[in-house]
């Protein structure tokens, strides 16, 4: 769909593994073909092409946001929020990255199983970075109207896992932003698999 941090007091997270069930049903071989993106590489970039670098400093923020007593600065396009999340995710900063949803945000970390719970949402997004595996984003549009934004990305995770496991996925994003009244943008629904059906995730060679 323009488009990883210092260990916060986390929340257990849910029993049930969303990305292991969708990286275990998610072969090379349905990525290439639904995407191309693993050959051509790129969850989060700005309308003028080009991959997000995974250590990039997210520029251009105006509004903040309380992250534990401190206050951080919301990115003030929704391209910089892209830009944003595939910071924060690849230094493994999950406080910040949590920091950029709307509190009734909802997160889809598999196809067709969402979660709009904060606590679902912690617990989803430790997965994904607990695998550290580095992501690279690269938007495709924005529309917005007013004060929303739907934002479709182009993203992939390549790489060997914390455990050692080579991974490869990728999927286009298709997510909802939301300008907070301070100009801020926050994600409102992050959708990475954006209209995949969920019978794809499970699909085997």
């Amino acid at each position: 769909m323009n488009s990883a941090i210092q260990t916060p007091n986390l929340a257990p997270a849910p029993r049930a593994s969303f990305l292991t069930e969708t990286v275990a049903g998610c072969t090379r071989r349905s990525l290439l073909r639904r995407s191309r993106l693993l050959l051509s590489g790129a969850m989060l970039l700005g309308l003028s092409g080009g991959l997000i670098p995974g250590r990039m400093m997210a520029q251009g923020q105006n509004a903040t946001v309380s992250v534990g007593h401190s206050k951080r600065a919301l990115p003030s396009t929704p391209e910089e929020l892209v830009k944003a999340f595939a910071v924060h995710f690849n230094l493994g900063e999950q406080e910040r990255l949590l920091a950029l949803y709307d509190s009734k945000a909802v997160f889809v970390p598999a196809p067709g199983k969402p979660v709009n719970t904060p606590d679902g949402i912690r617990g989803a997004v430790r997965q994904w970075i607990d695998m550290r595996v580095p992501i690279q984003i690269a938007v495709r549009h924005v529309y917005q109207s007013g004060d929303f934004a739907l934002v479709v990305s182009d993203w992939t995770l390549s790489g060997k896992t914390s455990s050692g496991e080579a991974l490869e996925l990728a999927g286009t994003a298709t997510d909802v932003l939301r300008r907070t009244k301070s100009g801020g943008w926050l994600y409102v629904v992050d959708n990475p698999f954006g209209g995949q059906h969920p019978a794809a995730s499970q699909t085997s060679k």
